[in-house]
């Protein structure tokens, strides 16, 4: 599926606090300010595409905090979740699907199976939206390139 595009008054986007796989409490409003914020509601980490696009952003996670954008992974469930390598990720679990819900009704159509990948600006507002099969190798630099954009909205 193609990239979906938002309007520029967008309102901000909803926010649920979920737990990080370290028990500490996080949610998409704490990230308010920055100047874009990836949300990639991922299969699970045993998805290989997932697992491929997740290890990428770990790699870039440095780049993206100097240009002040963060990386936020929504995992579905707790079990099995050890990731060392992806440590420069904000890991977050969503048990019950409810901020992933919230999220696939701002686009209106069901995505019960396919992962979901949000961007939102320095507003929390959506910005540019993901979903298909699986991301493939070329999601990522159109990631980056939309934080870019996303950081040069004026605040007027």
């Amino acid at each position: 599926m193609p990239w979906i595009y938002f309007e520029r008054d967008e309102p901000a986007a909803p926010s649920i606090r979920l737990s990080t796989l370290d028990g500490h409490l996080l949610e998409p409003a704490d990230f308010r300010g920055i100047s874009g914020l990836v949300l990639f509601f991922a299969h699970g980490l045993d998805c290989p595409a997932c697992y491929m696009l997740v290890s990428n952003l770990a790699q870039t996670v440095g780049t993206l905090r100097v240009q002040g954008a963060e990386v936020l992974v929504i995992l579905p469930q707790a079990e099995g979740y050890s990731a060392p390598d992806l440590g420069a990720l904000h890991l977050l679990l969503d048990h019950q699907g409810a901020l992933r819900r919230v999220y696939a009704a701002i686009l209106e159509f069901d995505l019960a199976s396919q992962p979901l990948l949000f961007i939102l600006n320095q507003f929390n507002a959506p910005f540019r939206a993901w979903t298909g099969d699986e991301p493939d190798p070329e999601i990522l630099p159109q990631i980056l390139k939309y934080l870019e954009s996303a950081a040069l909205l004026c605040p007027e």
